[in-house]
């Protein structure tokens, strides 16, 4: 699975978690509209600085300002402007596509 990020031609190494990360955040925008980065936490298990620095690498800038993957968007959450909502962008879609492919073989 890891192997479709890496095909992406990015400089970056993406982690199992990061790519978990990105399914949960799939899972829960046709189910709920998306999630925030607490929210991702949770359901990942991670802790929110760990949720936080993996939004980081599959957004357009990772947290050292270079370009991140591009897969994933954090909008301001219109009922509460502390929060922000992640969302899966259209590449982050493809990717997943991608990886369900994957799986089924």
């Amino acid at each position: 699975m890891l192997g479709i990020f890496r095909d992406m031609d990015k400089n970056t190494e993406t982690t199992i978690s990061e790519a978990i990360s990105l399914l949960l955040i799939a899972q829960n925008e046709t189910k709920n509209g998306g999630l925030t980065v607490t929210e991702l936490g949770k359901k990942g298990d991670f802790s929110l600085a760990s949720a936080s620095r993996y939004i980081r690498s599959l957004s357009v800038v990772d947290r050292q300002g270079r370009d991140g993957l591009g897969l994933v968007t954090a909008e301001r959450d219109p009922m509460d402007d502390r929060k922000k909502i992640l969302r899966v962008s259209p590449e982050g879609f493809t990717v997943i596509t991608k990886v369900l492919k994957a799986l089924e073989k």
